[in-house]
């Protein structure tokens, strides 16, 4: 078995070991979830299809009532019946595993399923992730099994070679884009928003000023009074209002409002230094699980009489490779 920390090349000597001694090759993580999703999915479906019948038989039941109801009274109206589709979509319960199933007992029965100790091969042991889904630590699955290995390779690296190997400053780049592009996106909504409204103000406000117009107007015209022909002092009349159009309105933002719409912090928008040490706080803690998690199972290997091979893959892969074949080619002729 060959397993070690994330980003240490455990699949790349895996593939490489398997292709030098012609040993057949497994993923345990890999073929573990595929066996455990398909058994958890065809339980959820004797659970739908039991749901289902239970419905269809309600529905039934509500044929035969309003059917009765009908013959006494024709104008009654008729009870809906279930949607059956739309109730079995929204019920979660159909989710959850009945009292009968122990998670422990499967995933041992699964885990021991995937070794065939009449074929030669190595197994990437890689098992990460799985804490919500799977409680069983992997070294008990492994010893339960009956099946641990002849021996275990761990492939071990410090943390700058993750972070040379795993941080991807192209990733946070793009993250970053989309983010500030989300963040313009807004601002330019905002001040389409607040242009919006103050139109909307702005053509209140003369459409307000216009009525009272027409309002002072036709008072004049009940009250019998003509409307000058002149302006004051023979001046020409003033020109009367015209009804405003919302549409037609120009309305401009201030100094102040744009500052505030384009220039003010946005609180969605993470600057691009704080996504560069969020992912180098995620894999330094991550790295750290690994360091805790390999070497508990590096210890419970050796308690149970299991050799352990630990290779430090820092250096170059000629070298980790020559260190592999040295330590691992006397359990290979003695298989």
């Amino acid at each position: 078995m060959v397993t070690g920390y994330q980003g240490s090349g455990v699949t790349f000597y895996t593939n490489v070991l398997s292709k030098q001694f012609r040993l057949a090759k497994r993923e345990i993580q890999n073929e573990f979830m595929e066996i455990w999703e398909k058994e958890r999915l065809k339980r959820k479906e004797k659970r739908v299809q039991k749901k289902r019948e239970e419905l269809m038989k309600q529905n039934e039941e509500i044929e035969q009532k309003n059917a009765e109801n009908k013959k006494e009274n024709p104008d009654a109206e008729p009870e809906p019946l279930i949607n059956i589709d739309e109730v079995i979509k929204e019920d979660a319960a159909l989710d959850e595993e009945g009292e009968e199933y122990n998670a422990v007992d499967n995933d041992k029965a699964i885990f021991k399923s995937l070794f065939n100790p009449l074929t030669p091969t190595i197994y990437d042991a890689t098992w990460n992730g799985l804490e919500e889904k799977i409680a069983t630590p992997f070294i008990d699955l492994l010893s339960d099994s009956r099946r641990v290995p002849n021996v275990m390779i761990v492939l071990k690296v410090n943390l700058k070679s993750i972070m040379d190997r795993l941080f991807n400053m192209e990733e946070i780049e793009v993250k970053y884009d989309k983010m500030y592009k989300e963040s313009q996106d807004k601002r330019k909504q905002r001040e389409e928003e607040l242009i919006k409204q103050k139109k909307q103000e702005k053509y209140d406000e003369l459409k307000a000023q216009y009525d009272e117009e027409q309002a002072n107007e036709e008072n004049k015209k009940e009250e019998g009074e003509e409307p000058k022909p002149e302006g004051e002092e023979g001046e020409a009349p003033p020109e009367k209002m015209k009804k405003p159009e919302l549409d037609k309105i120009e309305v401009e933002l201030t100094p102040e409002e744009k500052e505030d719409i384009w220039n003010s912090p946005d609180p969605d928008l993470i600057e691009k230094e704080a996504l560069i040490q969020q992912e180098k706080d995620r894999l330094s803690q991550r790295y750290e699980a690994n360091v805790a998690t390999i070497q508990t199972l590096i210890d419970s290997l050796k308690e149970r009489g299991v050799p352990v091979i630990e290779i430090n893959n820092d250096t170059t892969r000629e070298n980790v490779y020559t260190n592999l074949l040295l330590e691992l080619t006397p359990y290979i002729n003695n298989r």
